[in-house]
């Protein structure tokens, strides 16, 4: 069954510690530790153990009964009795006086404390109300576990023997763990090494992929520069072609433009020739004739022989000078 609330027994070791640490016991010191508990509680518990305190130093100090002593140091005894006495009397005044002080300061920190309690006063209320349902539970629950006590044996026979049990089963997991716990430490081992070996072949990688990069634009710089190359001797190759070709056509005009002349030429010439060519026929026709007439008259006979077989003219024409032929020009050579 659990505890309903803050007892002396949570509150005695927190204060003798505050108060063996130098610090002032009071409710609010006890609760910032304790971390729970009301300060009306707390504050009654704090006046309990002041009182106890309080008692306990008063019979730590109580004086231990004398045993018989010689008339003469009874004497002394006694004068000195008389003056600790006195000065006791005089420590005790100024004791009475500090702890005047004390409770005064302790009734300032409880009215201190009062007023946190006015202000925490509607969730004490809560916490009460609770409790007092956690109370009704409990006793609920009391009046059962009284019931089942003559069970309890049992059952607290067989829970001492599963506590074995999950004793030994502790100590078999310990041991598994301490060997997952090496088993880790391989493994984390080994994992740093993967890293390493990863870290390296990236490494190793990132320079080949360098090296592969620098190679492929040295590659493509040659290529780049053989292309340009290649573009300069075909635009070099293509203005030598051009230009042959210009010539060939100035050429070729030319040879058109003379064989033209030519040809014209062949064809006055032509003309000329065939004008020549009908007054020779005309001049042989006429001589003929002649030539007929001739024969004809003359007394041998033999014109008629001679009129039927014309002889041919003495001055025969000249043939015609052929047409010229335009000179043949060499073809340009090819590209």
């Amino acid at each position: 069954m659990g505890r309903l609330g803050v007892t002396m027994e949570d509150v005695a070791p927190v204060a003798e510690a505050l108060h063996a640490q130098g610090q002032r016991v009071t409710a609010a010191t006890v609760r910032s530790v304790l971390g729970t508990g009301s300060l009306t509680t707390l504050t009654t518990l704090v006046r309990e153990w002041e009182t106890t305190q309080a008692a306990s130093q008063a019979q730590a100090t109580a004086a231990v009964a004398p045993s018989p002593l010689p008339p003469q140091v009874a004497q002394v005894l006694e004068r000195a009795t008389q003056d600790i006495w006195a000065m006791a009397c005089e420590v005790a005044d100024q004791r009475l006086q500090g702890e005047r002080d004390h409770h005064l300061q302790q009734l300032a920190e409880a009215m201190a404390a009062q007023t946190e309690a006015a202000a925490f006063s509607d969730t004490v209320v809560a916490q009460v109300e609770d409790l007092t349902a956690r109370i009704t539970e409990l006793n609920d629950q009391l009046a059962a576990a009284l019931q089942r006590e003559e069970q309890g044996a049992v059952e607290r026979a067989v829970v001492v023997q599963e506590l074995a049990a999950a004793r030994e089963a502790l100590q078999g997991a310990t041991t598994r763990v301490a060997g997952l716990e090496a088993h880790t430490a391989d493994l984390n081992t080994e994992l740093q090494r993967l890293h390493e070996a990863q870290r390296v072949e990236r490494e190793q990688l990132a320079a080949e992929r360098e090296m592969e990069r620098q190679q492929h634009a040295a590659a493509l710089e040659r290529v780049t520069q053989a292309a340009d190359d290649r573009v300069a001797i075909e635009h070099a190759r293509a203005a030598s072609l051009e230009f042959e070709l210009r010539s060939a056509r100035e050429t070729h005009d030319a040879a058109v433009t003379e064989m033209r002349g030519q040809l014209e030429l062949a064809v006055r010439e032509g003309a000329q020739a065939q004008g020549a060519a009908t007054d020779l026929r005309t001049q042989l026709a006429a001589q003929t004739q002649l030539l007929a007439q001739a024969m004809a008259h003359r007394p041998d006979g033999q014109g008629t022989q001679a009129a039927d077989t014309p002889r041919a003219p003495t001055d025969t024409a000249k043939p015609a000078p052929a047409p010229k032929r335009p000179p043949t020009r060499k073809r340009p050579p090819k590209a």
